[in-house]
């Protein structure tokens, strides 16, 4: 009770404070909607596969490290360290990881002066950042070792995990039911978030019945419910994070893409792979008064990128003049790549150039 009365005669000298946890800007609009990653709390991200779950989170890590400068947990249980990394490289340069891995990048001036950009924005943040590559032996006991041997090299009770994914996570014994689990995990790593007085951030993977439903247009979209053995996942959690595609935004960006790319003498056959992903928080505690629960992000499927657009609003009859505004936004801000038409023309050579602004 006196820790929290001094907090409260201490705002009244230093002012307000904007974000109570750690801030991952520029991730603005959810930034605000969550109050930052809180102490004790727990957050979970789920959604379809090729949703961006992983590298939204990548991008969610990466933004803490850089703006808080603590260290920064990263476990993975799917990919691998490299794999990642090529991923966390694509994103910061704007190249595809496939030409990461492929192509003689130091032989292209273009190609080069964006992967030393990337790489110079990777140093920003990677002295406190760690990709572990989880194995069957990094249980929660052993995740608890490592955060409490970072805690002690840095000197610091701050750090933030980070889990791909929940459902792949061992645990000291075998369940025959994903179900109780599931749940035993997510108890474990709640009661791990408070014992550590620190942020834990999961991802969980969708049942069957939940990827249906986002793999086509429809009123319904996924939910914690469709959490693949979710059981109290959602009970566990202080904030539930969903990603679905709003197929409609999506159709409507992509006619309205090929149409400015014939206007522009450009191929309108190949235009960017991107899609409107909707973000909608299911369950946020103590969230601001009068928040919104809906946000919307771009997703640049070849570049591995997220753009945080804003609110969603329910009135889809304004869809076109937001479409509009929002592709000539990112034509003027060089994000759109098009190609010429000429059957000839290289991929490389046929490229509008794209001069990278940091968001």
């Amino acid at each position: 009770m006196r820790e929290i009365i001094k907090d409260i005669d201490e705002r009244e000298v230093k002012g307000e404070i904007e974000i109570i946890g750690y801030s991952f800007e520029p991730f603005h609009y959810l930034n605000v909607a969550v109050s930052g990653f809180r102490k004790g709390f727990m957050y979970a991200i789920a959604g379809a596969p090729r949703r961006g779950k992983t590298t939204f989170t990548l991008e969610l890590a990466t933004s803490v490290a850089t703006n808080c400068k603590i260290p920064v947990l990263f476990f993975t249980y799917e990919q691998t360290k490299k794999n990642l990394t090529y991923r966390l490289l694509a994103k910061e340069s704007r190249l595809n990881p496939d030409s990461l891995q492929r192509k003689k990048v130091r032989s292209d001036m273009i190609m080069d002066a964006k992967f030393m950009g990337g790489w110079k924005r990777m140093q920003s943040y990677m002295d406190y950042f760690y990709i572990v590559e989880a194995t069957k032996a990094d249980t929660i006991d052993r995740i608890r070792t490592y955060a409490y041997n970072v805690m002690q090299d840095f000197n610091t009770h701050d750090l933030m995990i980070f889990v791909d994914y929940i459902q792949k996570m061992p645990l000291s014994r075998a369940y025959m039911d994903e179900k109780f689990k599931v749940e035993e995990i997510s108890t474990e790593l709640k009661a791990l978030s408070i014992e550590l007085n620190n942020p834990i951030m999961t991802i969980s993977s969708l049942s069957k019945e939940g990827c249906m439903i986002d793999a086509t247009e429809s009123p319904e979209r996924p939910t914690m419910y469709h959490c693949k053995g979710s059981g109290d996942l959602e009970y566990d959690l202080d904030c539930a994070m969903i990603q679905a595609k709003d197929w409609g935004d999506t159709k409507e960006l992509h006619n309205q893409l090929m149409h400015k790319a014939e206007e522009m003498g450009k191929d309108p056959t190949r235009v960017p792979k991107v899609d409107v992903v909707n973000l909608y928080l299911d369950k946020n505690r103590d969230a601001p008064e009068g928040i919104y629960s809906t946000l919307q992000y771009l997703f640049f499927i070849e570049d591995n990128k997220f753009i945080e657009l804003g609110p969603k609003y329910d009135d889809d009859r304004y869809r076109f003049s937001k479409i509009e505004s929002l592709v000539n936004d990112l034509i003027e801000r060089n994000y759109i790549i098009f190609f010429d038409k000429e059957k000839d023309a290289s991929m490389q050579k046929g490229r509008v150039q794209i001069k990278l602004k940091n968001v």
